[in-house]
């Protein structure tokens, strides 16, 4: 039995076994849109997990995607580039994955390792647009870098990612010409890419056929979403930050979604949970604090209301009495709350 956990159908298998028929059509758009028919060899290549339930839901998943798209099922291993860009970065080459010392060449120190996994994330992040010299260069490095430094690093780069049998997809994937640089998007797909496409379909489904319908894909890319964006990359935070707000956005509007559907179905202790965890990424959202309210109202945890309230002001540095204060949606929200309880 092999290690798939770098299989990025393995993402997709929670949806392609939904009890739901509308989401597992939806799941096989996604899959299939994104991957064509390495969607197909990447589940195949899950057959041969270590985990009994991850073969089960392979199994299941590959009848679902040949019944609803007549596509016929290949016999052949996973054999792309995964890359977790949400959270710490991890790279899956096949079924191999990229471990931290495999960064670090053996005639480099802490540095040279951090350009060499630098370029690459930077190279991922720009995706189909690649990227000039200079911009790398300000990029990884904080300025002009000499033609030296950056030959030695899109050599030890391509060390690092090319294993025995990966040469020929590394050099397809790593493009230079002239000053431009690029790693071919259509070479690797990333959670990211996938975070998204999920919560896009989340966000159509909830227009055409209610939040009912969307409520497992806003659940599906709220799991999804394990991190920020290339948070332990050196640098990250010049070039990422657009990229990070926009994920973390999506995520907190999926939060919000739920939560709702949740305090409607009184499921209190779900809407916390979910404002909770999103609150973890933005502690100044507003909708969510507000929900986490009146959530712990609905379950008499007082002491867990005023907790809340305070943690978003400190978060926001809004004055409760000032004229910001009055305006806030949270502090009227949490004076609601504690009237309603001092009349009752």
């Amino acid at each position: 039995m092999n290690n798939t956990s770098g299989n990025p159908a393995r993402l997709y298998l929670p949806l392609l076994n939904h009890a739901q028929a509308e989401v597992r059509q939806q799941a096989c758009a996604i899959l299939l849109g994104a991957h064509g028919q390495g969607a197909l060899i990447a589940l195949r290549g899950l057959l041969e997990d270590a985990d009994p339930a991850v073969r089960q839901q392979a199994r299941q998943g590959l009848h679902v995607i040949a019944a609803i798209s007549g596509t016929e099922i290949a016999e052949q291993q996973f054999q792309g580039i995964y890359i977790e860009c949400l959270g710490q970065l991890r790279v899956w080459i096949g079924g191999r994955q990229i471990l931290p010392r495999d960064w670090m060449q053996p005639d480099s120190g802490r540095a040279g390792w951090r350009k060499v996994q630098g370029t690459f994330a930077y190279l991922v992040h720009r995706g189909r647009y690649g990227t000039c010299r200079t911009a790398l260069g300000q990029a990884v490095w904080g300025g002009q870098v000499s033609a030296t430094s950056l030959a030695r690093t899109l050599t030890a780069l391509r060390q690092t990612l090319a294993g025995s049998d990966d040469g020929p997809l590394i050099e397809r994937a790593l493009t230079i010409s002239g000053e431009q640089l690029s790693f071919a998007a259509d070479a690797y797909t990333t959670d990211a890419r996938f975070f998204e496409q999920v919560f896009e379909t989340a966000c159509y489904t909830e227009s055409e056929q209610g939040l009912d319908a969307a409520v497992p894909l806003y659940a599906q890319a709220m799991q999804l979403y394990a991190g920020t964006y290339m948070i332990d990359i050196a640098g990250s935070d010049e070039w990422a930050q657009r990229r990070r707000d926009h994920l973390s956005g999506n995520l907190i509007i999926a939060a919000e979604r739920l939560a709702e559907y949740a305090f409607a179905q009184q499921r209190y202790h779900r809407c916390v949970e979910v404002c909770r965890r999103a609150l973890e990424i933005d502690d100044t959202a507003e909708e969510l604090s507000n929900w986490l309210l009146r959530a712990y109202d609905r379950l008499n945890m007082r002491h867990e209301i005023a907790q809340a309230y305070h943690s978003y002001l400190r978060a926001t540095t809004v004055i409760p009495h000032g004229d910001e204060g009055r305006h806030n949606p949270v502090v009227r929200t949490y004076q609601e709350l504690l009237g309603t309880r001092d009349s009752g």
